[in-house]
């Protein structure tokens, strides 16, 4: 929890966040400037901000901070931090400066796959998207990520669990305040069974629009693949596509050209537009996974993998 009073403070201030922090503040984070100093920095470099406010903010953070350390449930990491996943250095200045976890933190550092889509799948992207897990935990046992939300991320996260496997779910809310209401026994499970919780924001804090757009990011970055199940061309499910290729993480769709089972206008779009791999059948889903492997850097995985992939895929994953 390196600097983490520090960090709290600063972004507690009026129109700072974590990317201004990252370009603006850090020379005084790395060094030992007394308080009264940073104030007249900050106090210079932002409208609005005087050093009444100024003390009103540390002395909030200060408090808010003897009531995090307070929490032995929860792990907190601070980009200062040795533990801080390098996964999430890939998104420079809007990683997380600060990040939240419950549970198995070690799940974040080995290797995930980000299932997501439509909060409204239809009956058969569900059944697809179960039968496609369970057939990559065939192969391997990768981490299954995703956010929590209605629909294709709560399938996965329980499919992953039925499995006796591990999940994680990265929120847009603090753990106090789990959205959907109806997803907090979900993310009681997901600790029980040894997979992990992940925020950028305080317990207490209430999810808000913006906060999905930045839970998105952190899915993609923490994820060595994404798959997209099912999802419409305005999907949110976009958010975690796009900084997923932007980051050099492969990215899946899965495709069914027969439109009354279900809504795929959104993967069409990704199919045309983007650099990613359609699946659509066994042959399509197993190639995937060989390409997550050579895509990551100082891959140590031997060829004999490769081959018992070849012989467990027998049936299409959608049949």
């Amino acid at each position: 929890m390196n600097k983490l009073k520090e960090l709290l403070f600063l972004k507690s201030i009026p129109g700072v966040g974590k990317v201004k922090i990252r370009k603006k503040y850090m020379d005084f984070l790395d060094s030992n400037i007394e308080l009264k100093k940073i104030f007249e920095v900050i106090i210079e470099n932002e409208k609005d901000v005087n050093e009444s406010l100024l003390n009103k903010l540390y002395k909030d953070a200060s408090d808010l901070y003897e009531r995090l350390i307070e929490d032995k449930d929860i792990k907190i990491i601070t980009m200062f931090d040795d533990e801080y996943p390098n996964k999430l250095n890939d998104l420079g200045n809007r990683a997380p400066i600060i990040l939240y976890t419950k549970g198995n933190y070690n799940c974040i550092n080995q290797d995930n796959i980000a299932i997501v889509g439509t909060r409204e799948p239809s009956i058969w992207s569900q059944m697809t998207e179960e039968r496609l897990i369970k057939k990559i935990f065939e192969v391997k046992d990768y981490i299954i990520t995703s956010g929590l939300a209605l629909g294709c991320d709560g399938i996965a996260h329980k499919i992953t669990i039925e499995s006796a496997k591990k999940t994680i779910a990265v929120l847009p809310s603090g753990f106090n305040k789990i959205m959907p209401k109806q997803h907090q026994e979900l993310a009681n499970r997901i600790i029980e069974t040894g997979g992990c919780l992940i925020s950028e924001y305080e317990p207490n804090q209430e999810a808000i629009k913006s906060n999905y757009v930045e839970r998105d990011v952190i899915i993609a970055a923490i994820s060595d693949a994404t798959i997209v199940i099912e999802c419409g061309e305005k999907s949110g499910t976009m958010h975690t596509v796009d900084n997923a290729i932007k980051i050099n993480r492969l990215v899946g769709a899965y495709w069914n050209s027969d439109g009354e089972k279900g809504n795929y206008t959104g993967n069409e779009m990704i199919l045309k537009n983007k650099n990613t791999h359609k699946l659509e059948n066994t042959e399509s889903l197993v190639s995937f996974i060989g390409a997550i492997k050579e895509n990551k850097i100082n891959n140590n995985d031997d060829s004999s993998e490769n081959e018992q992939i070849s012989l467990l895929w027998k049936m299409e994953f959608y049949d």
